[in-house]
């Protein structure tokens, strides 16, 4: 089940969860995107000073088919599995 509406619509295949915390009235947790790593095995935190500035990310870039394009993570980690594929 999805934490939020949020994680409901992300496409991005990276995305893992939103960080928690303590606030009861914080719908999507705090202000981080926890996604996949560059290291196998491994999970990396986008942190943002803001809760606004976590949703127009989310919005504009999870959310979009353009992921890809658009975030330096998603590229990074997409790299990883294509250097994968080259060793095999």
């Amino acid at each position: 089940m999805p934490q939020s509406a949020h994680s409901a619509r992300i496409i991005c295949p990276y995305f893992l969860r939103f960080s928690r915390d303590d606030n009861p009235r914080s719908p999507a947790g705090g202000t981080a995107i926890i996604c996949e790593g560059l290291v196998p095995g491994s999970e990396t935190a986008s942190c943002f000073h803001g809760r606004a500035m976590l949703s127009r990310w989310v919005c504009g870039v999870c959310e979009s088919h353009g992921y890809g394009r658009e975030c330096p993570l998603a590229r990074a980690v997409g790299g990883k599995y294509e250097a994968m594929r080259n060793w095999q």
